[in-house]
């Protein structure tokens, strides 16, 4: 039986390719570009600490080869400047962010939810009127869908309360937390 033969019958027509077969497929690539990274004195100092040891593995790279079309070159160039962004930003010190995601403009959400939220949430959800901004996962193996509607965020407010560099943290964090979520979800 094949990999694709072996998809439930729920998901009949999910013809998405496992992920050891594109590793497979894409191995030269992936080799090729991890060699880039290495030969990059910072980024290779980057990779090896500790708290990065697991994740800069063939799976994240096959996410850059698989976004550039197999372009080696083009590939290793995206990767480099995300491992310096992701340290720049300190995204590989946050620790598991997923929890951390929450509703706009949702009541509820905001009374159960105990935990710490994204830096700059409380601020944005101020400006937020009823049900701005919904995250949900319908389908447990495929990705987080946001429902928004805009007319309920109070765009003047915020671009009066809400400076750029704020706004760019709490996105940059949501962001990460996001990509927690579907990495969670590409690697069952």
């Amino acid at each position: 039986m094949t990999n694709a033969q072996s998809i439930s019958s729920s998901n009949r027509y999910d013809d998405r390719p496992f992920i050891s077969d594109l590793l497979t497929k894409h191995s030269v690539a992936i080799k090729s570009v991890q060699d880039i990274i290495q030969a990059n004195d910072v980024a290779q100092g980057i990779c090896n600490k500790a708290i990065n040891s697991e994740r800069y593995d063939d799976i994240w790279i096959l996410r850059f080869v698989l976004s550039h079309k197999g372009n080696v070159k083009s590939a290793s160039k995206s990767a480099l400047k995300t491992i310096h962004f992701r340290e720049e930003k300190k995204l590989n010190e946050m620790g598991d962010m997923r929890h951390r995601i929450q509703n706009l403009g949702d009541v509820i959400d905001a009374k159960r939810f105990s935990g710490e939220s994204l830096s700059g949430w409380e601020l944005f959800n101020s400006l937020c009127g009823e049900h701005a901004a919904i995250q949900t996962i319908p389908d447990d193996n495929r990705g987080l869908v946001l429902f928004c509607d805009v007319g309920q965020i109070d765009m003047d407010r915020v671009a009066e309360e809400i400076h750029e560099e704020a706004m760019m943290e709490y996105y940059i964090h949501f962001n990460e937390a996001v990509y927690q979520v579907l990495d969670g979800i590409t690697r069952r």
